[in-house]
Order: structure tokens, then sequence, then C-alpha cells
């Protein structure tokens, strides 16, 4: 039998004299029009192929002769895919140019930027930005060409906003409101609206109007049920419970939290691995008083997905301090494997600063460097106001420079460096403000007042750069330039900084950096920079088990206090007192809490506060009244008073088998 490949070989260099075998016709691949292209990248988006629909819009995009329209609309594309894709700074980058290209007057394209915007929202709510992510849904809202893309847009808006600005909350609750009534909503979508109204009446402290409209979102969602629970139900239950709980409803708090799912089994839901808590002061401000429940999703691997504010004593702010910390907490793996995934998704805990290692807020020390330069160059600094007044007063301000031709001095550097800390500018507008006054900064700033500016152009620069290091290789390259290498305290506020921005588990590391600063002789034993560094060495020390050079380096920085974990001799507990709360072995509640205690010199524990509990408000008073009750060794002091301060202790409440 003749074969294909005899007749390809006559052909291409036989001469023998055989019978032609013709191969049948060679039909040509016709090219894909930029239409077809489209159309098949759309459908890989629609598909959910986020790898191949990212090469494909790629592809697309590097076609010539391409307008400004059409790359427009392909990168508002390709930036959707890339936050499915978890690439957020990608994304945001990207969305930000295709965003700004869409042409304004064009009414067709009202869709894309609905899509942009949306994801631009997204991005910045799981960066929890949400100055950035309340300025895109805002865009998107505008944008929504249906009602139902209007309703999700207002329900994430007021989302954020109650923790960002809870007077603008309640304008985009009611205008939520409104919409609603003139649609037909599913139970899904009326219990999505009474959950963001029942948390922004918790977080105003209206606990029993959160309570009556916690009970409408779960009958919303179908009502309680053991056998029918999923994770909107969940979220619904616990912030139900939460509100009776804070409005004293003790009993009905208790029934809709065990239906929540929270408070079982704490032999697969035990305390994390690590569950760092932030310091009281530090960057954050936070207070001894604060408090926050935060909802986060646990990986497979024990890591933390995403973190969410739920409720926060002491502002929106502090909510988001407490969310950020709970990134870096993680949790045993191993253990997990045999936890339901549905239990590893919207965990709460109520969360507290430590109180354990005093710390000012390295970035409040360098704003009030550039305050006091600023001041001398006849900008005083303005009376503290709420947030959304100073945003107002600020942009009213700016203005009123633009239209008189200011374009350089301290009193538009002044202005500018407030919008750009204020929390309620967008990250992009945070940025150009700050490197707006970066560029009008003359050499005659001392170095902290310009490092001030260099840090928040720094910070503002990407949706996630602190946590993918990119902020902190920034930092880094400051500590070369002259202006700060040759100056003690702005090379020690660096060096801090640093410090701080490494893992826990880097400890060599940041005691490189620290130790310059703790022996700089440039810098005098009562500079904040030099105590900080010290307070530091000892946390860092105390950490590795080295008590005696933890002590040490904590009484060079001159504070008071004998802090538990420097004590060269800790006290030992000895017994512990506390009983199990009724309450909870009634509804099958197990839970655990850790709290801070100080120990007296005979033993005793005169005062303990709560850091974290689980399930929130459930077990935190059993648990400050069991390590109350604890006993520990007695140790000497010459005052007579404390024997060591901010010992942690941690209370598990188990039913058993």
């Amino acid at each position: 039998m003749r074969t294909v490949w005899a007749g390809v070989a006559l052909a291409t260099g036989g001469s023998m004299a055989m019978a032609q075998v013709v191969p049948p016709p060679v039909v040509a691949k016709t090219a894909m029009t930029t239409q077809q292209t489209f159309e098949a990248a759309t459908e890989l988006t629609t598909k959910g192929e986020w790898a191949e629909a990212l090469a494909a819009w790629e592809a697309l995009e590097r076609r010539p002769r391409m307008t400004a329209r059409a790359v427009a609309i392909i990168r508002v594309r390709k930036g959707y895919v890339l936050s499915r894709l978890g690439q957020d700074d990608a994304a945001a980058e990207v969305l930000r140019l295709g965003l700004a290209a869409l042409p304004a007057s064009d009414a067709t394209l009202a869709d894309d930027r609905f899509l942009g915007e949306r994801e631009r929202g997204l991005i910045a709510y799981r960066a929890l930005d949400y100055a950035t992510a309340a300025d895109a849904l805002t865009k998107a809202g505008e944008s929504a060409t249906d009602n139902g893309d209007r309703l999700t847009a207002l329900t994430s808006l007021t989302t954020v906003q109650t923790f960002l600005d809870p007077a603008a909350a309640e304008v985009s609750l009611a205008k939520l409101k409104a919409l609603a009534a003139t649609m037909t909503l599913t139970p899904s979508d009326q219990g999505n609206i009474l959950v963001t109204e029942t948390e922004l009446l918790l977080n105003q402290g209206r606990f029993r109007d959160a309570a009556k409209t916690g009970r409408a979102a779960v009958n919303a969602y179908g009502g309680l049920s053991a056998s029918k629970i999923q994770l909107d139900d969940a979220v619904a239950r616990s912030d139900a419970a939460i509100a009776m709980l804070l409005a004293g409803e003790d009993e009905d708090a208790r029934k809709f939290l065990a239906y929540s799912g929270a408070g079982h089994s704490t032999k697969e839901f035990a305390r994390g691995l690590e569950m760092p808590v932030p310091l009281c002061g530090a960057e954050d401000g936070l207070k001894p008083d604060d408090v926050a429940v935060v909802e986060f999703n646990i990986n497979e691997d024990g890591t933390i997905s995403s973190t969410r504010p739920v409720y926060a004593v002491g502002g929106g702010a502090a909510g988001l301090a407490f969310a950020r910390a709970a990134r870096d907490w993680s949790f045993d793996s191993k253990s997990l494997k045999t936890l339901p995934a549905f239990f590893r998704n919207k965990a709460r805990v109520e969360v507290r600063c430590s109180t354990a290692f005093p710390r000012p807020s390295l970035n409040g020390l360098i704003d009030s460097a550039l305050v006091r330069w600023l001041d001398e160059r006849g900008s005083p600094a303005v009376d503290k106001v709420a947030t959304a007044v100073a945003w107002r007063r600020d942009l009213a301000r700016l203005a009123q420079l633009e239209q008189q031709g200011v374009a350089s001095g301290a009193p538009l550097i002044a202005v500018l460096a407030s919008l750009a800390a204020n929390p309620l500018a967008p990250r992009e507008d945070a940025n150009l403000y700050a490197t707006r006054a970066q560029a009008l900064l003359d050499d005659r700033a001392p170095p902290l007042a310009r490092l001030s500016i260099d840090l928040r152009v720094l910070a503002t620069s990407g949706t996630e750069r602190r946590r993918a290091g990119v902020y902190q290789a920034g930092v880094r390259a400051l500590l070369a330039k002259p202006v700060y290498r040759d100056d003690p305290q702005a090379r020690a506020v660096i060096r801090l900084l640093l410090a701080d921005g490494l893992g826990r588990r880097q400890i060599t590391e940041a005691k490189t950096l620290l130790d310059p600063v703790a022996q700089d002789a440039q810098l005098p034993a009562t500079d904040a920079f030099k105590i900080g560094a010290l307070i530091r060495l000892a946390s860092l020390n105390a950490r590795e088990g080295k008590a005696e050079e933890a002590r040490k380096a904590f009484e060079r920085s001159g504070l008071d206090g004998e802090q538990c974990a420097l004590a060269d001799a800790a006290p030992k507990l000895v017994s512990i007192g506390g009983v199990f709360p009724q309450e909870a072995e009634r509804w099958g509640f197990e839970g655990w809490t850790t709290s801070e205690v100080d120990v007296g010199a005979d033993g005793s524990v005169p005062v303990a506060r709560p850091i974290i509990s689980y399930p929130p408000f459930v077990f935190t008073k059993a648990g400050v009244e069991t390590v109350k009750g604890a006993r520990y060794t007695k140790s000497y002091r010459p005052s007579g008073g404390i024997g060591c301060r901010a010992r942690p202790m941690s209370v598990k409440f188990s039913l058993g088998e």
C-alpha cells in the first residue's frame, strides 16, 4: 500500500518513476479577527478559565493599531481577570490605567466602568483599604445601568463606610433601602441588606436596634434551623447574637450563637499557633479599652486568606487595625484537617491590644517633626477634628490655595500632608497628595520632616505593598540616602521600621537592625528612638528565652515596671480558679480565652484584662475570673509591689468527651 509519506518523499526529493500520490488539500488556518479574539477572551473569562483568559487579553492588548478606547476596555477586563487570579497589585494598576482611559462621554461603556470600579473596590476591600474601596464602589454605583448592580454597589459601600465614615454609611443605607423598596428582592438580597444595617447599628452602639434588625436578617435567610446553615446564615446569626449580648438579651443571644455554629469543637478549632495582637499605642494608636470582633477565613495550610472587622469599640480605624493584625495569624494545619471547611470560613474572635511592651508610634513621632517644622515656617497645626470634618476642611483649603495661585510654601505642604494622611483619602489620591508635598520640600526641611512625607509616598504606592515586601525594600533604600544615613534620628527610625516589618521568626535579622540604634552614641539615653530600640530588643530576647539579656535591655530603656516576659525568675503558676459558665454549658458551647495578668509579689493576680476570646463575648468574663483566681509563686520585690506585668495566660473551656 502506498502511503502519503511516500508521496511526500517523491514530491520533495525523489525522481523515481512512480505514480504520484496527491495529498488532501491543505486548508490554510485563517487568523482570527480582532473581534473574534475579543469574543474568545470574553468567553474564557465568563467560564472562569482565568489563566487562559489572561493570556488571551494580553495577546489582544499587544495587537498593533489598537485604538485607545479598545486598549482601555481590554485593560479593564484584564484587570478583572488578574484580580480573580489573586494578583491584586497588578490588577489594581491595570484597572487604574484602563478606567482612566475609558471615554467619559461614551455611555456604551457604562458596564465596563461598573465592572472595573467594582473590581477595584473589591481589591481595596481585601486589602483593608476602605477609603479606596468606598471611592471605587461609589463610582461603580454611579456607572451601574440596572438596579441589581446599583443594589450590589450600595450594599458593599455601606459596609465599608461603616468603618470609615458612619454618617456617610447612614446616607448610603437610606439610598439602599429606598432602592430596595422599588424592587422585587430575593430572600438572599433582603438578608444581605439587613446584615449590612445590623452591622452599622452595632458600630453605632444601638444594640437593641441591631438585635431587632439581626433577627429580621436571620428570618430573611430562612430562620433558625440546625439542618440548614450556610455561610450567610452563620454571619447573620452571629451578628444578631453579638447585638443581643451587648444589649443584655443573654438568653436569646446564646440561642442565636448556638445556631451560628460558633463554640463547637475546640479540639479542631483550637487557639491558633500564632495569634499576635497589636500593641497598645504603636502605629495604630490603639488604647487598652479598644475592642473589636474580627472575622477571618483560614486556608487549608493554616494561614489566613482574608479578614474584616465586624464590630469595634474605639472607632472604625481601631477595627481595621485589629483586622490587619489578624492577617498574620496561623493555625495548626493538622488539626484543621478534621474540621469541616465550613468552620474555617467566617470564624470570629473578640480581640484587644497588648500592653506587654509599651511602644509609641514611630510614624506619630516622625509626623510631629513635620508639624513642628511647618509651624516654624508659618503654618501652625490646626485643631484636631473628626476625620470627615478634617477631610472636607482640607479639600476646601486646597481648592482655595490653588485658586489663589499658591504653588509652594508651608501652607500648601501642610494641607497636602494632612490630606495624604487622612483615612478617608483613597490610596491613589493619598499618593498624589503625598507626591505633590514631596516635590515641594526644599533642602531646608529637616530629615525627620522629609522622612514623614517620603514614608507616606511609599505607604500609598501599592495595594499590598507592605505585605509583598516592596514597602520594606523602599524603606531600606531610604537608609542609603545621605540625608537620612547621616542623621542619627532618621537612620534610627528607618531601622526600627525595617525591624518591625520582619516576620516573627526573623529575630536575628531584627536584632542586627536594632543593635546599632541601641548603641548609637549620637543618640542620648532619653531619645525616643533609642528607647524604642531597647524595648524591641527586650521583646526579641524574651521571645528567644534570653531573660537576662531581655531584662537588661528593658532596664536601659528607663521605663518603669517589670514585664513578666523579662523577669529573670518569672513567677510560676501554682493553682487556678474559675468555673465553666452555666449559660455556655447549657447551650453546649466550648471556647478559649487569653488574658494578660499582673502578678503581685505575693503571687496573687490583682489585674487581668482579656486580649482574645472565642466565641466573642461568651467566655470573656469567665476567662478573666479564672485567671484572677490563679495563684503564682511569690516574688521578692524591694518595693513590695507588682511581681511582674502583662503575663499572657490562656484558658480553654471544654465540655469533654
